[in-house]
């Protein structure tokens, strides 16, 4: 269920993160290795705090979406007796003699919470959004 799940979500991470890094300016990097910086230390300090921003939005989207998923654990997960959230709250209004919706209810409150809660982190982390501005002169060929 974790790689179909993958699999769905990627395009979705994809589409957040490559307009970050089609619009990174590729003379940072080169000026941090002409000072002398490895790769990995070009990675950490120039590359990963420019693309923060995406990287955290990807993530939180394809976390709330992961929790609210129900196509993926109701096909492959429950007939293995494997339950998640969306599918928990189906066998509550599904089974029984009479639905249970205010179980049903409260059971999905964790789902918001969980989401609203991620939606702070990010807006925390991302809090200071002129940190990862990048200014780039580019010759437009214009003149």
């Amino acid at each position: 269920m974790i790689l179909v799940e993958g699999l769905l979500d990627l395009p979705v991470a994809y589409l957040i993160i490559a307009p970050a890094m089609s619009s990174f300016d590729v003379s940072l990097e080169e000026s941090s290795k002409v000072c002398g910086s490895s790769n990995l230390q070009t990675l950490f300090r120039i590359t990963l705090p420019v693309l923060r921003p995406a990287i955290l939005a990807s993530l939180t989207l394809v976390a709330i979406r992961s929790l609210e998923s129900f196509a993926v654990p109701s096909v492959l997960g429950m007939p293995g007796r494997i339950y998640l959230l969306s599918t928990h709250i189906y066998r509550i209004i599904a089974t029984g003699f009479a639905a249970d919706y205010g179980m049903a209810a409260a059971v999905g409150m964790s789902a918001l919470v969980a989401s609203v809660t991620l939606i702070i982190l990010y807006r925390h982390l991302t809090s200071e959004s002129e940190r990862y501005v990048t200014i780039i002169g580019r010759d437009t060929g214009l003149l």
